[in-house]
């Protein structure tokens, strides 16, 4: 999977100058990121990446599958996302009016699908797409691998997604957690004011900013 991800952000890199006004719009939003992150245990590279992928950090937008504000949330589970934020903050969530809300209930979803499929990447892809979907892709790989239930990896189960191209809702759901790396590769470069350059030929996956559990801070 490492080439979608230098693929994705090298053309970000590449096409700096378009993603520079989102950057400036990210910015007044840093110190959100940086709370959420911290009340949820992720890096805030990962945060503001979501955003930045999401919305180019627009708290206003609103997408033709009803995706709305900075982080596109569209299906809501209130006993999933909403119930164990309240208990964690001690108030009422109100995530269609709040950013900070809507922020929180939706590192909250990423949690609760990393936490589902025991994968970061796949919970990545979790938050974009059903589990029911992710369910399928893995069964047809392990159909076609009889005798192997490991899970599988991104680079063995995205060739199984196919594209919808043209029309008013183009997706590609096999080229979704290349993006979101890329963009948190990006936000992680921006807040420490680093130069984006372009990553090399090899790199290690696990080394990018919000790509490994393990990375992130206790």
């Amino acid at each position: 999977y490492a080439p979608s991800i230098r693929r994705e952000y090298n053309e970000m890199v590449r096409l700096r100058r378009v993603w520079a006004p989102h950057i400036r719009r990210c910015r007044p939003l840093i110190p959100l990121f940086r709370q959420v992150a911290l009340a949820m245990g992720y890096p805030t590279a990962l945060v503001y990446g979501f955003s930045l992928h999401e919305s180019h950090c627009d708290t206003t937008a609103v997408s033709y599958d009803d995706g709305v504000g900075a982080f596109q949330l569209t299906h809501v589970n209130w006993k999933l996302h909403v119930m164990p934020l309240e208990r964690i903050v001690r108030r009422s969530i109100d995530w269609q009016h709040s950013s900070l809300d809507a922020a929180l209930v939706s590192m909250m979803h990423l949690a609760v699908s990393e936490w589902y499929f025991a994968n970061r990447g796949l919970g990545i892809l979790g938050y974009n797409m059903s589990f029911g979907a992710i369910r399928g892709y893995i069964a047809r790989w392990r159909a076609s691998n009889p005798g192997v239930q490991d899970t599988p990896t991104l680079g063995e189960i995205t060739p199984l997604m196919s594209c919808v191209v043209g029309g008013d809702s183009p997706r590609c759901p096999r080229d979704y957690v290349a993006r979101v790396l890329a963009a948190m590769l990006y936000a992680h470069r921006e807040l420490r004011h680093r130069r984006q350059v372009p990553l090399p030929a090899f790199f290690r996956v696990s080394s990018l900013p919000g790509a490994n559990p393990a990375n992130d801070p206790r």
